[in-house]
């Protein structure tokens, strides 16, 4: 109970932290280690914590009291009567103002002096060769002698003296505890001897450039705060809270390509950000379970400004502190080991040695993550003559999901993709052919073993033929027809229905044409080799106004032979139909598929070179 109360009133006078949050802290352990019924934390301008009374009622006590630190004790008016002990902060105007009555268990004259006194002198490592002390003043003193010992019990060397009440001793040796009491002083002579408070000093430790940014997968397994995050801090620790304390926020860049910014959580994007102060940034985590693992902490000089900088991280044992007293321009990662129990905080100080500010753009908590789970549940099968669908049972704790290919299950496998979803779609796959598959859950750059090896074999392409080339009167167009390209626009007629091309130009390629290869005019009396075209991909759209069922037939001719190759695809809605045109089709390609559409349905044609200067297609027929 006392190492607590003294560690909530030495957060208070040494960190600052966040007053209302540590006041209340302070006051609930007061509370309970006097066994008052009651209490106040007054900051000397306000009162900033309560508990077992309104902010009325200690407002009212607060002017019975009177203003100033000074340790006292104050008999209250009233029935029953009690008793306030006012415990002033060392170096503060700030007291706290404990309310018991005639049953309170311990409340004597004796009493009131030992809890005062656990207030009364606080120490603390402000880096690895200094401690600074803090104290609360006493009436009628004029200067103070402060006394350092190895132990705390013997050997007790004068160190200095203050008029102020507060010291800084300098020159210690790293990683040591030191101990030390005060004593008043004054004409008359010396008080006795304050409560011995003790602080260790920093743990120089080490710093590296590595792994800049990239931090996904390496360090954040328990947590993580990117500071400045979109102008903001993006906070993730689970059973803990984080604050600035002090500092502002600034964005360099975002989004970042820079391996210097941190990336996101998902490890997609990169921003470099930061909290910043012109003297001393100041962060703390309060843990609500008990926490032991390690602590990073990443800072860089982004903009290249010449700062140095040092960064303590404490978890109440006492300050580690790294030293960057160099360029880290590239990034510098500061990694301590922490234990803290519950309710416990960490403090992480950054300090500018140089430069125009300290600067700390990230704190991370644990090591890399561990690698997932295998996934399981791993089945394909084809969509269609071109593409197979690969799903999986998810896995938990992973970022993603990598597929690989492989032409027989067992050797020359190839990442073929990534998803962050269960499944995949593998696309520009040949027809009719086997693929194997398997998949592996990702947790950054950790991966599981690859899943069970699974198979689906695409389904057949749509077949296509050279008859009867370009005369299709009395053969197909029952029902209608498309002449794309015609005179140099589109001859339609399809009932009940509507065409349109919605990327594609036209283009001629002998009119009038004697060639059998070039289409017929509706009468058969005449024909044209025309087409529509495009460098990558002729879209045709047809929209029925009422339903209808049957097959659509669709002409392309390389009819100048320049080596083209295509796909030529047909969508009614219930999913595409595919055919490859893989080889020569300068004498002319007819693909015939069944349709089905209901009133107001859409059928789609979709025309995409893979060889050659451009897609063409020819002709549109229904029925």
């Amino acid at each position: 109970e006392e190492s607590k109360f003294q560690q909530a009133t030495h957060d208070i006078v040494m960190f600052s932290t966040d007053p209302a949050v540590l006041a209340r802290r302070a006051l609930e352990w007061a509370v309970r280690l006097t066994g008052t019924d009651a209490g106040f934390f007054d900051s000397g301008t306000t009162i900033l914590a309560t508990l077992g009374m309104t902010r009325d009622e200690a407002e009212v006590i607060r002017s019975r009291v009177g203003p100033g630190a000074a340790n006292r004790t104050v008999p209250l008016v009233g029935r029953p009567p009690r008793t306030a002990i006012v415990v002033g902060l060392p170096g503060t105007e700030a007291s706290l103002v404990l309310v018991g009555g005639p049953f309170t268990p311990v409340f004597g004259s004796d009493e009131q002096a030992w809890i005062q006194q656990y207030a009364s002198l606080a120490a603390t490592g402000l880096d690895a060769s200094s401690i600074k002390l803090g104290w609360s003043g006493s009436i009628g003193a004029t200067s103070y002698k402060v006394q350092r010992s190895p132990d705390g019990s013997a050997g007790w060397v004068q160190l200095g003296t203050s008029t102020a009440t507060s010291y800084t001793d300098t020159g210690l040796a790293a990683g040591t505890t030191y101990y030390y009491r005060v004593i008043a002083s004054n004409s008359v002579g010396d008080s006795a001897p304050s409560n011995v408070a003790s602080a260790r000093t920093a743990v120089s430790i080490p710093y590296s450039q590595s792994p800049q940014g990239s931090w996904v997968g390496v360090y954040g397994a328990d947590g993580y705060a990117l500071t400045g995050w979109n102008g903001g801090d993006l906070v993730s620790i689970p059973n803990a809270s984080f604050a600035v304390d002090q500092g502002q926020r600034f964005i360099w860049q975002n989004p970042s390509s820079d391996v210097r910014g941190l990336q996101s959580p998902d490890g997609g994007t990169r921003e470099a950000t930061c909290a910043y102060d012109a003297n001393q940034v100041k962060i703390h985590i309060t843990f609500n379970a008990a926490y032991s693992g390690n602590i990073h902490v990443y800072a860089v000089d982004f903009d290249g400004l010449g700062r140095r900088e040092t960064i303590t991280i404490n978890d109440g044992s006492g300050p580690q502190t790294a030293s960057i007293n160099a360029d880290f321009s590239q990034g510098a990662w500061v990694n301590a080991a922490i234990s803290v129990a519950a309710g416990g905080t960490v403090t992480i100080l950054v300090n500018k040695t140089a430069g125009v500010n300290a600067v700390v753009s990230g704190v991370l908590l644990g090591g890399a993550p561990p690698a997932p789970a295998t996934p399981t549940g791993v089945s394909a099968s084809a969509l269609n003559a071109s593409q197979i669908r690969v799903t999986w049972n998810a896995v938990s704790g992973t970022t993603g999901y990598r597929v690989e290919r492989s032409p027989d299950g067992t050797n020359t496998w190839t990442q073929v993709g990534t998803s962050a979803a269960t499944n995949f779609a593998d696309s520009g796959l040949i027809p009719s052919t086997t693929y194997f598959y398997r998949v592996s859950a990702l947790n950054g750059p950790s991966s599981s073993a690859p899943s069970s090896v699974v198979s689906a074999t695409t389904q057949a392409g749509l077949p296509y033929s050279q008859s009867p080339q370009g005369t299709w009167v009395g053969t197909y167009g029952a029902n209608g027809y498309g002449l794309l390209g015609w005179n140099g626009g589109d001859l339609v007629s399809i009932p009940n229905a509507s065409l349109s091309v919605d990327q594609g130009q036209r283009f001629i390629w002998s009119n009038p044409s004697s060639d059998v290869r070039a289409l017929q005019s509706p009468n058969g009396s005449t024909r044209q080799a025309a087409c529509a075209y495009d460098g990558n991909q002729v879209k045709v759209r047809i929209t029925f106004s009422s339903a209808y069922s049957g097959s659509i037939h669709l002409y392309a001719v390389d009819f100048d032979n320049l080596g083209r190759r295509e796909t030529v695809t047909v969508n009614d809605g219930s999913g595409p139909q595919t055919a490859y045109l893989n080889a020569d089709f300068s004498q002319g390609a007819w693909i015939s598929v069944p349709i089905s559409v209901a009133a107001g349905g859409t059928v789609t044609v979709t025309v995409t070179r893979t060889a050659g200067v451009n897609a063409v297609v020819s002709g549109i027929f229904l029925g």
